[in-house]
């Protein structure tokens, strides 16, 4: 197993976990296996032991079961826009267990973690397993691993490459949360290459599989395509906004000013835009 180092430090686990209610609430959203209460003893045993020694799990724990209430703290952390860095290291933690027991969309989780480590967290022979776990994964067609490797690919500039591997994981995972962040990056790709038809496609497809906070990006990017049509420009724009998209309100305020001629509405998304703006630095 690849290990990273955590802090020694740490208050009580009950001082740092989010709201209870919130936290319920999304294990009933996440369809999770387990309640609260049966996931609490699990979760302080491996905030306990971080960065030790294998733990002994109950039997009918799995992988899948810690690997969600990992999810359950990121999605917390986006939603709220704050971060604990006890929180996140228990996070990376359970990703750890998760794979531990078998989960391989947490063992493809950290391989891909080790390959894009700048910071010296992992070591070379870290990375030279990792890259064997992928090659293992990859033979298996595991989803998680075609979509995290056009990702990685994507990041490196590798394009082609990457849509290639988005392909082989939209055929094994077509209709998913994970298949709108797909679909929104070749749309990404596609708009950059200026292939404006085949990327309204993909954002149009983003947009249909995810709930609007997981696609805010993608009304974004079918605003500035949909430019010629200012009316369905404006639409995908507010649908952005809504959800906070710091971009779209800039946008919004120039698409009211200029085609819209209508200055209040213009002025509004700029002063918004910019009390975002400025409440982001501050939280920072």
């Amino acid at each position: 197993m690849l290990v990273r180092a955590y802090s020694t430090q740490r208050p009580l686990l009950l001082d740092i976990l989010p709201q209870r209610k919130l936290i319920k609430r999304l294990l009933f959203d996440f369809d999770a296996r387990m309640n609260l209460r049966k996931y609490m003893p699990v979760i302080q045993d491996i905030y306990d032991n971080v960065g030790k020694d294998k733990l002994s799990f109950p039997k009918k724990v799995q992988g899948s079961d810690l690997l969600l209430f990992q999810k359950i703290l990121a999605e917390i952390r986006t939603q709220t826009h704050t971060s604990n860095q006890h929180l996140v290291e228990l996070e990376d933690e359970l990703i750890e267990r998760a794979a531990e027991l078998g989960s391989r969309d947490a063992l493809t989780i950290i391989s891909f973690r080790a390959l894009r480590d700048q910071k010296g967290e992992y070591t070379d022979e870290d990375k030279v397993q990792a890259k064997k776990f992928i090659e293992e994964l990859r033979n298996l067609e595991h989803p998680l691993v075609y979509k995290m490797g056009g990702d990685y690919d994507y990041d490196q500039g590798r394009y082609q490459e990457a849509v290639n591997q988005y392909w082989k994981f939209i055929k094994l995972d077509a209709n998913s949360f994970l298949s709108a962040e797909v679909y929104k990056t070749m749309g990404m790709i596609h708009f950059q290459q200026n292939q404006l038809l085949r990327a309204k496609i993909f954002f149009e497809k983003s947009i249909k599989l995810a709930p609007m906070s997981k696609v805010a990006q993608s009304h974004y990017m079918l605003g500035l395509i949909y430019e010629i049509d200012p009316l369905r420009s404006r639409y995908h724009l507010e649908m952005a906004a809504t959800q906070g998209f710091k971009e779209s309100f800039k946008t919004l305020g120039f698409l009211e000013l200029n085609y819209f001629k209508n200055l209040y509405k213009a002025k509004k998304w700029f002063q918004m835009g910019a009390e975002l703006v400025v409440g982001t630095i501050n939280k920072a």
